[in-house]
């Protein structure tokens, strides 16, 4: 007779744990998947394999971009860790042409267990200045790029949600 009642408290929660996982909004593509910070994030799909997410739905609030892009086969078998700081600085290039004065920082990163690149710069769109901090990695063929920008958090701030948003990416490939 105990068992029903304590059948009936498991069953609860699991679907409690069952609840709180599908609240967790992630960005997948077939190679990686993301977890974003917590929110209401709205999903809008962008040109050339780039996914924004806005928190309410309002870029004022925050914004989250994905860049993942797939290199053609041939290219990724000749392409050696030597060569990756080249492939980071050209989607780092790509990435912040707007950035204010051309002035961007770097460090190494990791992601994935993989070396990454983060980069900073400061953005100017219709007069609003907005701090930007993204990270690349690239995995077996697959280049991926994720930034998180706001307008009105100090940059620690922003750097805390990218450390966040990086520390959750897995990759699907292995």
């Amino acid at each position: 007779m105990k068992r029903i009642p304590a059948l009936i408290l498991v069953i609860c929660l699991l679907c409690t744990m069952a609840t709180a996982f599908a609240d967790d909004v992630v960005f997948a593509t077939d190679w990686y998947s993301v977890k974003l910070p917590e929110g209401d994030w709205q999903k809008a799909e962008g040109d050339e394999g780039i996914t924004y997410y806005y928190l309410d739905g309002n870029v004022m609030n925050g914004a989250i971009m994905f860049v993942s892009q797939d290199l053609d086969p041939e290219t990724a078998a000749t392409l050696t860790e030597g060569m990756l700081p080249v492939l980071y600085n050209s989607m780092i290039q790509t990435l912040t042409a707007y950035a204010v004065d051309g002035k961007v920082d770097e460090e190494d990163s990791v992601v994935a267990g993989r070396p990454g690149k983060i980069f900073s710069y400061v953005q100017e769109a219709d007069g609003l200045k907005v701090n930007v901090i993204g990270n690349c990695v690239y995995i077996d063929g697959h280049l991926l790029a994720l930034c998180y920008m706001h307008l009105t958090k100090p940059v620690e701030e922003i750097r805390e949600v990218l450390t966040e948003l990086s520390d959750s990416v897995v990759y699907l490939g292995e």
